[in-house]
Parts: structure tokens; sequence; C-alpha cells
């Protein structure tokens, strides 16, 4: 029988002590080389684990048999079984039990203690975990996501894990109103004072008949007046519509951003554009009374298409050339502008293919004669580039959904497509949240 400390005597405490540490030292991780923090974190690993794994039981144990609201029609439903789920986090697998209602009335089936710890209704991950799938998923390619997710986590996940959480979340979003999207942005009440809308597409690959390549159209909205720097015109805050290959879907969606930033009450929106006659034809539907801006970079690569053909390796004249033109836009006017360029024939009098490449060029430049006042733009601070929806492209469709070998099914396509554009819209650490919201 052991006596009571009071009882030892000072030599039999010593011992005890002695034995005391010993077992301690036993106890403590070994630490080797520079792994030392997951060394001395692990015992606390296997305490979460056992904290997360106790409070799912014992909010298991709490549910009743009391009826439960139907999250569709609101009746009261009785529970109809008891069954168990298994589902991932960070620290291991959980099993638990809980309640199963099914309303009759709506053919829905649902599970009250699923909804409170906001876990999805497919899938089996918890929400921490798929917050974090989710974001790598929709960062990077889902192979790579993987190969990230395990070396910083230290849990190994497939890729097909992986696209199948960004997949779902693509559904949620897409079957989620274009109402309801909108609210979610988050998009600032007040109107501006000046509004910019860009819009653009590039193309991708897709996995139908014959690789097709098909239009992903990307438009931003933002207001002028939130530049963190507007030397270099850093925008603070972005709203992003991305589509890939629905033109309708993109136009309604796009109206409600617009709407949503008060375009027909801000004195001033900015259209800004390339030559796409889509692109203007949307202007005119969504923002007729916009000040349209064709892209001056764009301008500019049909100028120099016009000086390679002719000037051909003459790189002289071929500067003074442009230099001639662009300082008669940005400096001068548009009138001064075409002034010049219709004595340009006389030059190359019967020589049929650069007077071929000069009346292309001026029919060209006349449909948008307009829409490049580019020195009265630049006096108002206006923009007279679509740089940032060229950003916005590269960022949101180009490093992810273009690399080499990807082709993509319209529908997953889509998907990502949109789940890229809202969480450049509403960034990274509030993508998950805004999904969720949706759901």
């Amino acid at each position: 029988m052991t006596k009571p400390v009071s009882n030892l005597s000072t030599e039999e405490l010593q011992e005890s002590l002695r034995g005391l540490q010993a077992e301690l030292q036993r106890r403590q991780p070994k630490i080797e080389g520079w792994r030392w923090e997951e060394a001395l974190e692990a015992p606390l690993l296997s305490q979460a684990y056992e904290a997360k794994q106790r409070f799912l039981l014992e909010m298991s144990s709490a549910e009743t048999n009391e009826p439960k609201p139907c999250p569709d029609c609101g009746r009261p439903i009785k529970v109809k079984a008891r069954r168990s789920r298994t589902i991932q986090s960070l620290r291991g697998k959980h099993s638990f039990l809980r309640n199963y209602h099914h309303c009759g009335k709506c053919k829905h089936g649902f599970y009250p203690m699923d909804a409170a710890l906001g876990l999805s209704a497919k899938g089996d991950l918890s929400p921490r975990m798929e917050s974090l799938v989710l974001d790598l998923g929709a960062a990077t390619s889902y192979q790579e996501a993987a190969h990230q997710f395990e070396l910083h986590h230290r849990v190994a996940i497939s890729k097909t894990m992986v696209a199948g959480v960004v997949d779902r979340a693509g559904v949620v979003w897409n079957e989620t109103s274009i109402s309801k999207r909108t609210e979610l942005r988050e998009i600032p009440k007040n109107a501006a004072q000046t509004l910019v809308a860009q819009v653009d597409d590039s193309f991708l690959r897709t996995r139908e008949k014959d690789e097709t390549w098909k239009a992903s159209r990307l438009g931003l909205v933002y207001n002028h007046e939130d530049r963190v720097n507007k030397s270099r015109a850093e925008i603070l805050r972005t709203s992003y519509v991305g589509h890939l290959s629905n033109s309708e879907a993109f136009e309604a969606e796009f109206r409600a951003v617009l709407e949503a930033h008060r375009a027909d009450q801000t004195p001033t929106v900015l259209w800004v554009a390339d030559g796409s006659a889509f692109n203007w034809n949307l202007q005119q539907r969504l923002v007729p009374k916009a000040v349209p801006i064709l892209d001056f970079f764009h301008v500019a690569e049909h100028l120099g298409d016009a000086s390679e053909a002719l000037f051909g390796l003459d790189v002289k004249s071929k500067r003074r050339w442009m230099k001639t033109a662009k300082t008669l836009l940005l400096h001068r006017s548009v009138r001064a502008f075409f002034e010049w360029l219709e004595t340009q024939p006389a030059r190359f009098a019967k020589q049929y293919k650069k007077l071929s490449a000069l009346g292309d060029l001026s029919r060209y430049l006349e449909r948008h004669r307009d829409r490049m006042h580019y020195r009265r733009y630049r006096r108002r601070g206006w923009p007279i580039g679509s740089g940032a929806i060229e950003s916005g492209h590269k960022t949101i469709f180009q490093l992810r959904m273009k690399r080499p070998g990807q082709r993509w099914d319209l529908t997953k396509g889509q998907n990502l497509a949109q789940i890229r554009a809202i969480r450049a819209s509403v960034g990274a650490e509030n993508l998950y949240d805004t999904i969720r919201k949706a759901a």
C-alpha cells in the first residue's frame, strides 16, 4: 500500500522525485536538427485531436428527439433516424452520430447538427480544412495544391479531393441567384464620383470536339477614387465578373454589379475597352451614358502593325512615324491626328501593299474616332488604357487556367472561373466565408 506523501521520509521523497524526473525525461519528444518545433508541438496536436473528438461527441449526446424546423418550409419535423458521419480535420478523422430529419412536404432531408457545425452537405472535410483546400485549389493546379497542402499541414490529400472541393464551391456559387451573389460582394453603398468599367476576353482550350477554344469574358468595376497610389493607379477594391463561354450570363451579372455600384447615379462612368464590337455593343446596352475610351495601347498595337508594313526593317523611320502618331494623340487632338494620317498615302504612291495597310488602319480608327480623346482624358486624370482588365485576365484566367496541356470541361471550367473571379473581388481571406453564405 502506498504511503501518503506526508509520511515519506526525506530520502524517500528524493527517490520519488528522481523517478518522476526520469519518467518526464523519457516522455519528452525526441528533438533532432531543425525539426525541433514539430517535435515540441506533437503532443499539442494530439491534444487538439482529442479536444475536437470530445466536442463532437458532446454535441452528439446533447441532441434531443424534439422536432426541428425544416430549412425550406419551416414545419417542425420529427427525428427519422440516427446516422453516423466521419469527417477529416487537420488532426485526423472524427466519427460521430447525429439526428436525421426528413420533410415529406419538401422531400428534403437535413441534419441539424451538421448545419450547427458548418459542415458541407457533400464532402467529408471539416470547415477549417475545406477552407484551406479551397484556397489552394483556386490558386494553383489541383496536383500542386495537394502537394502544397501536405507540405504545409502534414496531411496527405489527393488532387481529386481538391478538384471536388473547388467544383462543389463553384456549383454553390453558380446556383446562387445573381442578386444574392452581388449582395455578397459587399459593394460600397455610396455612389462614386467617377466609376470605371472595363471588359475584355481571352480564350481557353476546352475538352469539346477538336479541343475548341472558347472565349473567357472578364469584366471589372471600381471607383476611380479608390486608388492607394494614384500615380501608379493601384486599385483598392475591384469587383470582377468572369464567365467561360456564356455571354448572356456574363452580361446579366455584369449589369447587376454595375447597378450595385450605382452606375445610373454616378456623375461620370468611364468604359475602357479594346476595339471588339462586343465590348461597345455591351456598353450601349448597359451604360449608354458612359464616356467611351478606346484602350490607347490597343491603338498603339495597330499603329505598330501599320508602321511595320510601311517601313519594314527601317527602324529609325518606324520610330519617327510612331512618335509622331502618339504625340498627336496624347498631346494634340484627334482631329490633328487624323489630318496627319490623311497625308500619309501621298508618301507611298503606287505602293499598293503599304496603301492597303494605311487604309485598313484609317478605317479601323475612324470607327473609334469619338473614343480617342486621350489628351482630354489625361488632363482629367482618367485611365486611357485597359491595363487593369489585362492584369485581371492574367491573374484570374491565364495563370491558373491556361497552363501547358490544360483543357477544360465547360461546366467545371465555369465553376473555377467564377471562384477565381469572386476570390479576386472579396480577397482570399474572405472566399470561403462568402461561399458559405451563398449556400
